[in-house]
């Protein structure tokens, strides 16, 4: 399913399936985009890394997660 996120307790790892999403898969060029993504880190308030999966994989590391939690608190 497009935009489906699966979070991953162990690494504390946020992954959401872009593929087929119309958006694309940039938190950086897609405002719908980046508000699913801070919804989700709101959601699973331990997320440590972000990646949006499309035909390639985009990871936002923990410093980068770090500031997108700041923005959804």
């Amino acid at each position: 399913m497009v935009c489906e996120a699966e979070y991953d307790e162990d690494t504390r790892t946020l992954r959401v399936n872009c593929l087929g999403c119309i958006y694309g898969s940039s938190i950086e060029d897609s405002e719908v985009c980046m508000a699913r993504t801070i919804e989700k880190l709101v959601e699973y308030k331990k997320v440590e890394r972000v990646i949006l999966a499309e035909t390639r994989e985009y990871e936002y590391d923990f410093r980068q997660t770090r500031l997108l939690m700041e923005i959804a608190n």
